[in-house]
């Protein structure tokens, strides 16, 4: 008798342990995944957050003269702060028509690749954070400019005539409605998100996400755009004594 009920509660013992492995394996998956989801979004906001920070000309610009500046500075040390500041001053209507617009071209190209994911991010987001995914899509200003661009740039890339004339005159249309104010409405409102979402991941991530989000506020220039300054400015001073021998 007693050997029977201890059979028999070994094996109810052994079905609730079965039952609760189940219910803790299907927990740890689905908070794995959640976790996933959650990171994959923080990503792809991150790196949106990055490209909207560089629609502000303004601070492009002022970069881009920093880090060229610097290194003229670090090529040629004779040349002092008032020389430098000089230079700036002078030559700045004519950098800014040539900077502006190239820089701008690369982030509406890197935005409108962006465009695609957007809803796909939101609708992974939605099944983990409803909420969240529910007020990022409420942000139409900065989705009806993902769209634009795609439209812009299918239709240059159907057009059967000069692209560069094209690309070139609608980055000038897009700078015009791009208001600096709009810039900073769009970064809010993504940094606002991020934070949430960062208060929802592991501590590392949070972290190594809230780095992330100082450092692009504060530097613009990707370590390739400066190594790309640099290598344009020793290339204009190898220049320099060959055209000083042809005068």
């Amino acid at each position: 008798m007693l050997g029977a009920i201890i059979s028999a509660s070994a094996a109810i013992i052994g079905v609730l342990i079965g039952v609760l492995s189940t219910h803790f394996l299907h927990y740890v998956n689905r908070k794995s995944e959640e976790r996933k989801i959650i990171n994959e979004s923080i990503h792809y906001l991150t790196e949106l957050f990055f490209l909207v920070n560089r629609l502000n000309s303004e601070k492009m610009l002022d970069a881009y003269l920093d880090c060229y500046f610097s290194e003229v500075r670090k090529l040629i040390p004779a040349i002092d702060e008032k020389s430098i500041e000089t230079a700036k001053a002078q030559f700045y209507p004519q950098l800014k028509k040539v900077i502006v617009p190239l820089s701008q071209k690369q982030t509406f190209e890197k935005l409108e690749e962006m465009n695609e994911g957007y809803l796909s991010m939101l609708e992974k987001l939605a099944t983990v954070l409803p909420i969240d995914a529910f007020h990022l899509r409420g942000k139409n200003n900065l989705k009806s400019l993902l769209d634009l661009l795609t439209e812009y740039f299918e239709g240059i890339r159907s057009a059967d005539f000069d692209k560069e004339e094209i690309a070139e005159k609608i980055v000038n249309q897009m700078q015009s409605t791009i208001t600096k104010s709009l810039v900073a409405e769009y970064t809010d409102d993504i940094r606002k998100e991020l934070l949430v979402l960062l208060r929802k991941t592991d501590r590392y991530n949070r972290k190594t996400g809230e780095n992330a989000i100082n450092s692009i506020e504060t530097t613009i220039l990707t370590e390739k755009e400066k190594s790309e300054v640099k290598s344009y400015i020793i290339g204009m001073l190898n220049l320099m004594p060959l055209m000083q021998g042809k005068n």
